[in-house]
């Protein structure tokens, strides 16, 4: 949205380029949220990354990497979410969660709301 939201408001599709939104959404946001050893990939930093599929329908072609990550990119593309260094989810895998008993937890709560308990 923030480059959208930019564009359309001044009228200037140059305004902001998706470089400048993936830092905004990256090292900037780190930022704003206090943190001064995340968004950015470099030495003794933590590693928070994701890695997402190229060559996806919606996302080709693909002339400017950063373009299609700005707004080509869906959320179903990533395959692989590590923080910290430690390895999250890979290819529909969550590696750290039990995915069963969440998904039950949820259903009870959800029944115990519509049923008023």
């Amino acid at each position: 949205m923030a480059g959208i939201l930019h564009k359309g408001v001044t009228g200037d599709p140059t305004l902001i380029s998706p470089m400048q939104v993936l830092a905004m959404a990256t090292q900037h946001g780190a930022e704003a949220m206090g943190f001064d050893d995340v968004g950015i990939l470099l030495p003794g930093w933590r590693a928070d990354m994701i890695l997402m599929e190229a060559g996806l329908p919606h996302r080709v072609p693909c002339a400017d990497p950063f373009a299609d990550l700005v707004y080509s990119a869906q959320g179903g593309d990533v395959r692989m979410t590590m923080v910290d260094g430690r390895m999250l989810y890979l290819n529909g895998e969550y590696l750290t969660l039990d995915k069963e008993r969440i998904l039950a937890e949820a259903k009870l709560a959800s029944n115990m709301m519509m049923n008023g308990r």
